[in-house]
């Protein structure tokens, strides 16, 4: 999931 986003998604993927 995150792999293929750079940081886009990391905020709503496990970041956030």
């Amino acid at each position: 999931f995150m792999e293929q986003h750079p940081e886009m998604d990391f905020s709503k993927c496990k970041f956030n």
